[in-house]
């Protein structure tokens, strides 16, 4: 039995259960996945530029702008009555605006 499991086979209170972490990605896959990054900006930006379809449209702006901002924070409010307020930041103003300078860029009117 390992030294973090009583006898039962359940987690010793205070003792992790994977104490080496989770595994680290070997070097040698990470630069291969880092070399490949270029060439995968080059096809979001060759579907933005080439879609006709206002949502494969969308979804690529909105995968370009998450990984250039960050995908949005959010924030939940739930209170003890049961009800949930949802209150999500989304750095509306810069994204709309970006996201309206592309679809302009692509014709469409909005």
């Amino acid at each position: 039995m390992p030294a973090n499991r009583t006898e039962s086979g359940k987690f010793v209170k205070g003792k992790s259960g994977n104490p080496s972490g989770r595994p680290k990605m070997p070097e040698d896959i990470k630069m291969a996945l880092k070399d490949l990054v270029p060439t995968a900006v080059n096809k979001l930006s060759n579907i933005i530029n080439c879609t006709d379809d206002e949502r494969i449209l969308l979804e690529a702006i909105k995968t370009l702008l998450d990984r250039v901002y960050g995908k949005p924070k959010q924030e939940i409010d739930a209170s003890i009555d049961g009800s949930v307020d949802l209150n999500v930041e989304f750095g509306e103003e810069i994204r709309m605006q970006l996201a309206e300078k592309l679809m302009q860029m692509k014709g469409y009117k909005g």
